[in-house]
């Protein structure tokens, strides 16, 4: 919370920076050929304890990895993650490698895509990349809206609330080309323990909007979406309503 402590990779490690030195952390002890490598995800405080979540992969597997004060906890080693695990394989390459997005605190939940090497073109609806793994259950995030759409192809962006209960992001949506419409993105609030979508509507001035925060609440934070405002002002919804919140531009 101070920001003295930060999660990521180093040398395609899985590593933390504390106060600007980099440590990294040991792989879990796996049967795999080839070259791992890993990433800590996010970081979360229990009493006196640090917990690192994170995830190893190689270019065909990939399992959700747990540190604890540092040291690899070999019990959550083999979680794996599932989704098309050894099913399709998209432009000849296996499906089974995923990107891990986020962890709640409880280790329960896990938000995951297939990674972005292997989305599928624009308009396809063959393939679908975002899913919560709930336990033994895959939750799929994404949804079809009206017959002018034709089904989504990926979410971008999704994160989750620390407990897990919510996640946030934004679909893109393609449109039919008798719909006279323009593909677009929905910003959405995915309820996991009801397994329920709710979709956002785009700025008062028309310009798109992306879900990019959520809380325990799940109260959204969203900003303008890149490209249509170049200054990616943030907002919350509130009444069916968005309001800007407070900002300074500190970069061009």
């Amino acid at each position: 919370n101070d920001g003295t402590l930060v999660g990521g990779s180093y040398l395609n490690q899985p590593a933390y920076n504390l106060n600007g030195e980099w440590t990294t952390l040991k792989f879990p002890r796996l049967n795999w050929e080839g070259q791992m490598f890993g990433e800590v995800v996010s970081i979360q405080f229990n009493n006196n304890d640090t917990i690192f979540w994170g995830w190893v992969y190689t270019n065909t597997n990939a399992v959700v990895a747990r540190w604890t004060n540092g040291k690899i906890d070999e019990d959550f080693s083999d979680i794996e993650l599932n989704m098309y695990h050894n099913t399709t394989r998209i432009n000849n390459q296996p499906t089974s490698f995923h990107k891990l997005l986020a962890v709640s605190n409880d280790g329960s939940r896990i938000l995951a895509s297939l990674d972005w090497i292997y989305i599928p073109v624009p308009g396809s609806q063959l393939y679908i990349t975002t899913f919560v793994q709930n336990g033994d259950k895959v939750q799929i995030i994404e949804r079809e809206f009206d017959d002018r759409y034709k089904a989504t192809s990926f979410v971008d962006n999704a994160v989750m609330s620390p407990n897990g209960k919510w996640v946030c992001g934004y679909i893109y949506a393609f449109a039919k080309a008798e719909s006279g419409l323009t593909d677009t993105h929905i910003a959405f609030l995915y309820d996991v323990d009801n397994d329920q979508l709710t979709t956002f509507p785009q700025l008062p001035n028309g310009k798109m909007t992306a879900a990019t925060a959520v809380d325990n609440n799940g109260n959204v934070y969203f900003r303008s979406n890149n490209g249509e405002d170049p200054l990616c002002k943030p907002y919350i919804y509130k009444e069916n309503e968005y309001i800007e919140l407070e900002s300074c531009l500190l970069a061009y």
